[in-house]
């Protein structure tokens, strides 16, 4: 069962697993990849202590900021032309399914959740997470910038509204 939740930017997550090969922690990742260049350039893998992995591609777009600043239009472009993936029900599909597998898996104690800079979007999947599983967001945003939109639709799932 999960009990704790990290966010790392890729390096770090780099860091945690191949410090943690031969740990007593047992644990699960989700990677968050880029889409403009096809990947972080690595993928992890099930070995040792990392009992399971989710790879995931999106951008780090906060559909509200542009809308607010205009920008709906270019932004329905760059998403028509395969140039932008933004965050969405299919991808909060995938993170649900995920996490409530690892849940159920008794050896699994943390999800590390990682995204480049470890700053918008993990913290951003992090937070909808804690505040399924433990009714508390609140670690993620005060000093992280998660994503608002990414937050607000993965949460949303996650609750099933």
């Amino acid at each position: 069962m999960i009990q704790k939740v990290y966010t790392a930017s890729c390096m770090q997550a780099l860091e945690y697993v191949y410090f943690n090969r031969s740990g007593v922690d047992k644990f699960a990742i989700i990677s968050i990849q880029e889409t403009s260049n096809g990947g972080n350039g690595f993928e992890f893998t099930i070995s040792g202590c990392c009992k399971d992995v989710l790879t995931i591609q999106f951008d780090d777009v906060n559909v509200y900021s542009l809308e607010e600043q205009g920008y709906s239009e270019w932004l329905s472009e760059q998403k028509k032309l395969g140039k932008i993936r933004v965050f969405d029900t299919s991808i909060s599909c995938l993170i649900k399914h995920f996490v409530d597998s690892v849940n159920e898996d008794d050896e699994i104690t943390t999800l590390l959740i990682h995204c480049a800079a470890g700053v918008s979007r993990s913290p951003a999947v992090a937070a909808a997470i804690s505040q399924y599983l433990f009714g508390n967001d609140g670690m993620f945003f005060e000093n992280q910038v998660p994503n608002k939109y990414v937050y607000d639709v993965l949460l949303k799932y996650l609750k099933g509204v």
